[in-house]
């Protein structure tokens, strides 16, 4: 009487098919979360943004001084020191924490310091991942798109590009550099104000 086996296992052709199919669905799903993770990151960057230059414009209220809107400590020469309340002082008061640099973007802080009330502006800049204009507030430069928030001369400021005397920012949003008159600092995670960048 003939036997009769049943078959156990797959080929390795069906093992092959398998393999190259999950391999496929892999590569699409990575392309599609990677683009998720951006736009995530970004919302936490436009949300930064925006809540810092809202602890700033209300810390400096009613202030007449060169304290308005100066976290540095110092006048826009240098050499005269301000009494100023210093940023991750202003984080710590408000019980805000930086979010951590991610992708290599970093946040900047540009301040243009006077001795009287009215003369001193600021902004708040990062650079997106996703090159997708959100919330009314991103600004494209070099071919990326920036958050930027602060007061109205200060924005306008960092639209409008070196040749008509703002800033210029380099293919990565990791160079800025203004007018003389203004100083722009990058945002350590814990708040501290680094290395001011050389004006253009």
């Amino acid at each position: 009487m003939k036997q009769i086996y049943n078959r156990l296992g797959f080929t390795l052709i069906e093992l092959l098919v398998v393999i190259v199919i999950l391999g496929i669905l892999s590569t699409i799903s990575v392309g599609t979360f990677r683009s998720y993770f951006a736009k995530a990151r970004d919302s936490e960057r436009v949300s930064t943004v925006q809540n810092i230059a809202m602890m700033m414009k209300v810390d400096s209220g009613g202030a007449g001084d060169c304290s308005v809107y100066n976290y540095t400590g110092f006048e826009s020469d240098g050499t005269i020191p301000c009494p100023s309340t210093a940023l991750e002082d202003l984080l710590s008061e408000n019980d805000y924490k930086m979010p951590g640099s991610k992708n290599g973007l970093s946040y900047y802080y540009g301040v243009n310091i006077g001795a009287t009330d009215g003369d001193n502006e600021f902004f708040i800049v990062i650079g997106a991942e996703e090159e997708v204009p959100q919330n009314g507030k991103q600004i494209a430069t070099s071919g990326n798109y920036i958050f930027v928030d602060g007061t109205t001369e200060g924005i306008d400021m960092m639209t409008k590009g070196s040749a008509a005397g703002g800033c210029d920012w380099d293919a990565d949003n990791h160079a800025p550099g203004c007018g003389a008159e203004w100083q722009v600092f990058p945002i350590s995670d814990d708040g501290t104000l680094g290395t001011a960048v050389p004006a253009v």
